[in-house]
């Protein structure tokens, strides 16, 4: 066919679509802005391919910070059940010797 034609000679290619490119210029059929605005299929699938690869570079970078989020929402979990822990008897203490004698601690229930 004369697509396959066309792209086994790349030179030929060129070659055709200035002749045509004159013709209609001549004949007051072609807008030279939109014609240069035509994009070639070789610069399409190379942008392609670079938004690819700028798609996995993001995807890789997410998937790093996300980790790197998980990986702190632990550790500041951790860090603060042992701050609980150690403050637990210091609140309780302080706590029972405001209420007095006789009073008993704990959760109040409020149903």
């Amino acid at each position: 066919d004369l697509m396959e034609a066309l792209t086994e000679y790349p030179d030929a290619k060129t070659m055709l679509e200035e002749k045509g490119k004159q013709i209609l210029m001549k004949d007051g059929l072609l807008d030279l802005n939109i014609a240069n605005a035509g994009s070639d299929p070789k610069d399409l699938e190379e942008k392609v391919t670079r938004m690819e690869g700028s798609v996995d570079l993001l995807q890789t970078r997410f998937a790093r910070i996300l980790a790197e989020y998980e990986s702190m929402q632990q550790k500041l979990k951790q860090r603060l059940t042992k701050v609980e822990k150690f403050l637990k008897p210091l609140i309780d203490t302080e706590f029972s010797s405001i209420e007095g004698p006789g009073v008993e601690s704990g959760p109040i229930d409020s149903t």
